[in-house]
């Protein structure tokens, strides 16, 4: 270094810094510009992701809801059939029931109502509904004035009786004469409707939104203070609107013929949703700017010492981070298979529905007993049958139970069995039975992915445990491994009155190895010392580990001064016999170590430091006397 201070830097190697340097600053500015791309793609992409999980999450909506206004219109078409060309005389009591069981059966359905001319309500599943005038209400208006049986119409949201906002589907009826007959209508649950709307939600800045097609908010999940407020605000779906990504879509199936579309809505707040991607640009600009000051810092020193060496280069880590898939489901709300089976004719009718969740086209197989019982997973017969016994002998007022039922193509859809006695003969036995299906497949598929989810965060748990206590060199403990053990051996020792031994050791002239062979060789040297050390280890309960630098601390429990002097020389032994060399030492020309040795029965009147403080004491004097030998502390210790 003296000469190089002394000898000016030639022209020509000025020259060679300089295009060193233009080099590197060139390298940088590529780098940085590629990582500049990079982020601005990863920009783009977790844009259109984003769009893409909202578009999503209003479809999930849109069918749900298209799928409950279908099963209530085939209900109120139902109903109208009943009242218009069926028994007029039956009765009243009669119908209310079947409206029960039909509200009953279709969750999100709050009242099933029918009216006649004059807007008084007739039948309802809620017997505080019937003889109310509802004249005045706009899903009777509606379709009293447009009087079209083929018309599903949608009310605007008005409060109801309990002073919650609802709305109405309805059909119209005509009677044979052609006159306004009166009007059948299914009253939509606000919770059921709330707990849809959140089941989309799946961030805190996500805000999810059902309008009527006049423009004013049915619902908002979670409420934003935004009813009575348009929806629709965004020029399209997916699109930003102020500071938040909009999704929006029409509901309005042709097949069912609304008077007015529902809107679903579903947006994020823009800043949220590039929360993660500022996190890695911010990364990204750090680790730029540490990259540049190591590669300068590099090359300057490369430059100072003019050496042919070439200093390895920290090798780049590429940092990607993706969003945590996030397991999305939707209530499957009015998607219901519906079942009436007539036990004593072992006949069973279904709706379309029911076909299709089992894979058959309507009237492909004889629906007899034997036909389900065949479908019924083996392990959950048992089940269904159990709690069908249980709601036929009276205990209870229906039935509700989970099992699989074996669609066409082999596999296993998951059911939520819903059911009811609806006649009895004589002698109390039910003679017809009226129930749903409810497809919750998806459910139980997202219960056993997060008991996997669970189980790898344990495994992962149980692993950075492990690394914690382990030292990164040499792979055996670290020192917080070792203060931990003491204590805990030493008040092991305190209760059961046995013996605890400490063995320091020190690698001899480890400074002399190290400025001989290099750092790297150092490093090597420990590791090798470490693998001789614990091969002496074998008995359960003994510690090795690394105390500090070239230190190794050797805990044996249970064993006396003699056990841990026999152990002390076990350890010399094994290295000697290793011959790793070590030019440099003064003692010999192989790598030995110095040992301390110490043994304490531990008592409340003595510190674990004591042992630490003997040890030490006694590898101060293995030093003393010349090194690579082990010196045994005095067996009595004084009081601390």
């Amino acid at each position: 270094m003296q000469q190089l201070s002394e000898n000016p830097v030639s022209l020509e190697a000025k020259h060679t810094y300089r295009w060193e340097w233009a080099r590197l600053t060139a390298l940088l500015l590529v780098l940085f510009s590629l990582g500049g791309y990079w982020m601005s793609n990863e920009r783009a992409s977790t844009s259109a992701r984003e769009r893409q999980r909202l578009e999503a999450q209003a479809r999930v909506i849109e069918q749900n809801i298209e799928r409950q206004l279908a099963g209530i219109n085939a209900a109120l078409a139902g109903v109208r059939y009943d009242l218009v060309s069926g028994d007029r005389n039956a009765e009243k009591n009669a119908l209310s029931l079947n409206l029960k069981v039909l509200a009953d059966a279709m969750p999100g359905v709050r009242s099933l109502v029918a009216t006649d001319s004059q807007g008084v309500v007739t039948v309802s599943n809620r017997r505080e509904l019937v003889g109310q005038n509802v004249s005045q209400r706009g899903y009777f208006k509606a379709p009293q004035a447009g009087l079209d049986a083929t018309t599903l119409y949608v009310s605007p949201p008005y409060k109801s009786i309990q002073a919650a906002d609802v709305f109405d589907v309805t059909r119209v009826m005509i009677g044979s004469d052609g006159k306004f007959f009166g009007v059948v209508s299914a009253t939509l649950d606000p919770e059921y409707l709330e707990i849809l709307m959140r089941s989309a939600v799946y961030a805190d800045d996500m805000v999810a939104r059902l309008a009527h097609g006049d423009g004013k908010v049915l619902l908002a999940s979670p409420q934003i203070g935004q009813e009575g407020t348009s929806a629709g605000s965004g020029s399209g779906a997916g699109r930003a609107s102020g500071t938040r990504m909009l999704a929006i879509r029409t509901i309005m199936p042709a097949q069912l013929r609304m008077d007015k579309p529902l809107l679903v809505e579903v947006s994020r707040d823009l800043s949220a949703v590039y929360a993660t991607w500022r996190i890695e640009a911010f990364k990204f600009a750090i680790f730029c700017m540490l990259a540049g000051m190591a590669a300068c810092t590099a090359l300057y020193f490369n430059q100072r010492r003019r050496t042919a060496r070439e200093r390895a280069r920290a090798k780049t880590e590429a940092i990607q981070r993706e969003n945590t898939q996030q397991l999305a489901f939707a209530l499957k709300g009015a998607d219901l298979g519906l079942w009436d089976w007539n036990i004593v004719a072992d006949e069973t009718v279904v709706n379309d529905r029911e076909w299709q969740m089992l894979g058959y086209t309507p009237g492909e197989v004889p629906l007899t007993t034997r036909f389900w019982r065949a479908a019924i997973h083996p392990d959950d017969q048992t089940a269904v049958q159990t709690a069908f016994k249980a709601h036929a002998s009276g205990s209870t007022e229906s039935y509700r139970v989970e099992h699989r039922m074996r669609h066409k193509k082999g596999y296993w859809v998951w059911v939520l069995n819903h059911a009811m006695v609806m006649a009895r003969d004589a002698q109390g036995a039910p003679t017809r039975v009226l129930g749903t299906h409810l497809d919750i497949t998806q459910r139980k598929t997202a219960e056993a992915d997060i008991a996997e989810h669970s189980a790898q965060l344990e495994r992962a748990n149980a692993q950075l445990s492990r690394l914690s206590v382990t030292d990164g060199l040499t792979g055996v403990g670290n020192r917080r491994l070792f203060d931990e053990t003491l204590a805990a051996e030493w008040a092991r020792g305190v209760r059961q009155e046995q013996p605890l031994a400490l063995l320091l050791i020190d690698i001899d002239h480890f400074k002399l190895y190290n400025d001989s062979y290099g750092h790297q060789g150092g490093d090597d040297c420990l590791r090798r010392v470490a693998g001789v050390l614990g091969s002496c280890v074998k008995r359960g309960g003994e510690l090795l580990a690394r105390y500090g630098g070239e230190e190794f601390a050797v805990l044996l429990p249970s064993n006396d001064l003699a056990s841990a002097a026999s152990f002390a020389q076990r350890c010399l032994d094994r290295l000697n016999a290793a011959r790793l060399p070590h030019r440099a030492s003064p003692v010999s020309a192989w790598v030995s170590m110095s040992i301390g040795v110490a043994s304490i029965v531990p008592s409340q009147g003595l510190s674990p430091d004591s042992l630490v403080r003997r040890a030490d004491a006694a590898l101060y004097g293995a030093k003393k006397l010349g090194r690579a030998q082990f010196v045994c502390a005095e067996p009595t210790p004084t009081l601390i």
